[in-house]
């Protein structure tokens, strides 16, 4: 990748672990990512909240001396949505968003994505979704955000705003959506996670939406995955246009992190895995499996 002026390091989402190991710390998650190869460690914003600030110390010294990058990934629930209609519980996730902001701070991690910008698997609590119901939800996070994203600032953290399908989220869908947002927004921390999985129900044509969100200065992390969301080229076949799609991230300019967010394993009843994608694969056979996926997403780049 250097020889070509591209920098991507490649990470893996720590959803990938979790139904083979259900009670990893985050040291574990450190371990196990450098066995695949990758170079960034993805997980909730938990592991950091249950940590004290010395812990969080110390823990950034134990993965930057394994090599890697910590990124965060996850959002709000029902209880701290930012974008709810009652203010004591936008408040809730207001003052929860500033303190995994904090918390990254101290662990050294500069980019928080997912969906943290309101409910994952929110739906709307109208009959009918118009225009103005949308708007309005919409305008609620907005509010909260403004305030979020000046802690964002002080913390040098990019905001990634993860672009969703339908059956996630319905403020944003699309790339042209997200870059709306963070255009209403105002702020150059707030960016957008693209996911290849979500683009391939969302958009017209992965490429332009990786292209336009990149040209509009708004792209700061990126999610692969194929579109039943096993790996990255994970048995010789794809729906996916891998060339097209990585090429439009090495011409667009993109530099950022690619993280792999592949789930395999049946468990998780959010995620919708009702059959295992790893044809019986062992914790062993899962690092290796990974290791190739890494390797696959930089064939692409070279």
């Amino acid at each position: 990748m250097e020889e070509n002026g591209f920098m991507n390091k490649i990470g893996m989402h720590s959803g990938y672990w979790r139904e083979l190991c259900p009670n990893a710390t985050a040291y574990d998650l450190v371990d196990l990512t450098v066995k695949t190869g990758c170079e960034v460690v993805e997980f909730g914003p938990a592991y950091l909240l249950n940590m004290t600030t010395e812990e969080r110390k110390e823990f950034k010294k134990y993965y930057e001396d394994a090599g890697l990058e910590l990124s965060i990934n996850g959002g709000f629930k029902y209880y701290n949505d930012i974008a709810h209609d009652n203010a004591d519980i936008r408040r809730v996730g207001i003052e929860w968003a500033k303190r995994v902001l904090q918390a990254m701070y101290e662990a050294g991690s500069n980019r928080w994505s997912g969906i943290n910008y309101s409910q994952w698997l929110r739906r709307p609590e109208v009959p009918v979704c118009t225009p103005e119901f949308k708007n309005h939800v919409r305008d609620l996070s907005l509010d909260s955000m403004r305030e979020i994203i000046k802690t964002a600032e002080d913390c040098g953290v990019n905001y990634c705003f993860e672009i969703v399908n339908r059956f996630e989220q319905f403020i944003m869908n699309t790339s042209a959506e997200g870059v709306a947002f963070c255009e209403d927004l105002g702020s150059p921390n707030a960016k957008l996670l693209l996911d290849t999985f979500h683009m391939a129900i969302e958009e017209d044509y992965i490429p332009d939406a990786i292209t336009y969100a990149q040209s509009k200065g708004r792209l700061g992390h990126l999610h692969t995955g194929e579109s039943n969301r096993r790996l990255p080229g994970f048995d010789g076949k794809s729906n996916m246009n891998w060339d097209a799609i990585m090429g439009a991230v090495k011409e667009s300019g993109y530099t950022e992190f690619i993280t792999m967010e592949p789930f395999m394993k049946m468990g998780n009843t959010e995620i919708c895995c009702w059959r295992d994608l790893s044809h019986g694969a062992d914790l062993e056979q899962m690092i290796s499996d990974a290791a190739a996926g890494a390797n696959f997403l930089r064939s692409k780049l070279a």
